[in-house]
């Protein structure tokens, strides 16, 4: 009965009993989601740390295929500038191997013509005048197409900075070019043989582009300022391989494959 009594007396401790073991409990668990919540906040910023890490990475990689992009339009441009020079050397070969013929010939017959007098000495000769042919009229000129520039219509695509169309000029060398003052076509069309040497044989570029040949980047400039695309292919493809221009003409969808 003392006991029960005692109990009685103190009822109010079967409440605090019970709110003190809820309290505990929920500093456990609120101890427990607080230390979850720093570790997932760390592997947030573990996740973050890559992320960023990665980032660096693409424009690394970027940067790296815009220089293997310009140091590849680079080395063709050196193949087309040695096959268009091989060209002119086996035009020049046969142009002397048929002044040879072409003397040897003459050689033969002025031989015969030497034989053939000697021996016809003392003949009597004659004399005759021919009548020339008359000489037929030139054929009349095709009419040629009115040139498209760049910036209207279909062509507003194209722009007229866009330096890469032309033959020997990549991403890379376009930079060195708009940064030295020529950034349209017009521009690198008036420009003479010897200012775009000095241009790429500037000391802040060392012998990078000592090899480089830019003789014939005017005259490319010239037919894309006047939109003479149709001679610009064909003066890019005279040596038989493929056109820059019609490459690019065609990827922007202004010219049919």
């Amino acid at each position: 009965m003392d006991i029960l009594q005692n109990l009685c007396q103190y009822w109010w401790l079967w409440w605090i009993l019970p709110a003190l073991l809820g309290w505990l409990l929920g500093r456990a668990m609120m101890a427990k989601w607080k230390t979850r919540t720093e570790e997932l906040e760390r592997e947030v910023a573990d996740w973050k740390k890559k992320h960023a890490g990665l980032e660096d990475d693409l424009d690394k990689c970027r940067k790296r295929s815009a220089e293997l992009d310009s140091d590849l339009a680079l080395e063709r441009g050196r193949i087309r500038e040695v096959e268009r020079t091989n060209k002119y050397l086996q035009a020049d070969l046969d142009e002397a191997k048929k002044n040879l013929e072409d003397a040897k010939k003459a050689a033969k017959s002025s031989s015969a013509s030497s034989l053939a007098a000697a021996s016809g000495a003392g003949a009597a000769s004659s004399s005759f005048t021919s009548t020339p042919k008359p000489t037929p009229p030139p054929p009349p000129a095709p009419k040629a197409e009115t040139p498209t520039t760049a910036g209207e219509g279909k062509w507003a695509k194209l722009k007229t900075n866009n330096m890469q169309i032309i033959e020997g000029i990549g991403p890379k060398m376009d930079e060195v070019l708009n940064s030295n003052g020529i950034s349209s076509w017009s521009v690198l069309a008036t420009k003479s043989f010897d200012e775009l040497r000095s241009i790429l044989d500037q000391e802040k570029y060392g012998t990078k582009y000592q090899i480089i040949d830019p003789s014939d980047w005017p005259a490319q400039a010239a037919l894309a300022a006047k939109g003479d695309w149709d001679e610009l292919i064909k003066h890019q493809s005279d040596d038989g391989s493929a056109s820059k221009a019609e490459t690019i003409l065609v990827k922007l969808g202004i010219r049919e494959a």
